[in-house]
């Protein structure tokens, strides 16, 4: 029988607007309840972000989330680290700058690797990058994570866009992660607009980091519920069992969907694959 251990992304803090200039966050509420319930489930790990970190000062209130959940005894399977086209682009065309964004993700992952992630997923941005300006943008990008993946014993990841034109196929991310020593994939099999996810994960093999799992309608990212869109999800399992996948089956759907019903759909999906294929 094959089964992946069963994730899920978990938001750990909330926005608490403006208070003397500055833009608070605060652990969420029933953050707690939810890691339990998780917990009770058999939610082997969870994924969190700090992408709204926009100074390293808001770190402990993130911190705070990340202790609860070590201390819970669940895995912490990715870090999804903070993006932004402005200031935070690890392919900043200024070269002063770009080194700066260089060492605030490292200072970030000095920090950070204390509470054990199994990754960090970076969103490469690429915004107005275009075929003009395609391969000055990518070579600066790959210079910043090789830096990065010598800063930590976890899997950089590196996430496919959403027909963005920049690592928005399997071809332009594998010809990316070749100049890249020590870097992988963030497969999200919600973002791919040419080409079937079960293709692209052949391709990638063991270059895959973790996977984001959630559907759409080949329109559009959605955040569905697997099933409640176009994905084949027997394919899409049967390819993570032959390129002998074995991380986090996490889940990225949308707010509204609870833990029992992603426990549900996890265990649904791999019964209908073992059934049909004898595991």
């Amino acid at each position: 029988m094959y089964k992946l251990p069963l994730g899920t992304a978990i938001d750990t803090v909330k926005p608490l607007g403006f208070k003397d200039g500055n833009y608070r966050y605060g652990i969420r509420q029933n953050l707690q309840d939810d890691l339990l319930t998780a917990k009770r489930l058999g939610f082997d790990s969870v994924d969190v972000n700090c992408v709204y970190l926009y100074v390293p000062s808001d770190l402990p209130v993130y911190n705070e989330g990340y202790e609860l959940i070590n201390s819970l005894s669940l895995k912490l399977n990715a870090i999804h680290m903070p993006f932004s086209n402005e200031w935070a682009d690890l392919a900043c065309q200024y070269e002063d700058d770009r080194k700066e964004i260089v060492k605030l993700f490292v200072k970030l992952i000095r920090e950070l690797d204390k509470y054990h992630p199994s990754a960090y997923v970076f969103h490469p941005c690429g915004f107005g990058v275009n075929e003009s300006n395609y391969e000055e943008y990518t070579s600066r990008l790959i210079k910043s994570v090789n830096v990065l993946t010598e800063e930590t014993d976890k899997k950089i990841c590196i996430e496919n866009m959403a027909g963005k034109y920049f690592l928005d196929t399997s071809d332009k991310m594998l010809d990316f992660l070749s100049h890249c020593k020590h870097a992988y994939t963030c497969v999200d099999v919600n973002h791919f607009y040419y080409e079937k996810p079960q293709d692209a994960i052949l391709k990638y093999g063991d270059r895959i980091g973790t996977i984001h799992v959630s559907d759409y309608d080949f329109v559009k990212e959605r955040h569905f519920l697997p099933k409640e869109g176009k994905n084949d999800w027997n394919a899409i399992i049967g390819a993570l069992k032959r390129v002998n996948y074995k991380g986090v089956f996490n889940y990225e759907v949308l707010g509204k969907y609870t833990l029992e019903q992603i426990h549900s759909n996890y265990v649904a999906l791999f019964d209908e694959f073992n059934d049909k294929f004898n595991g």
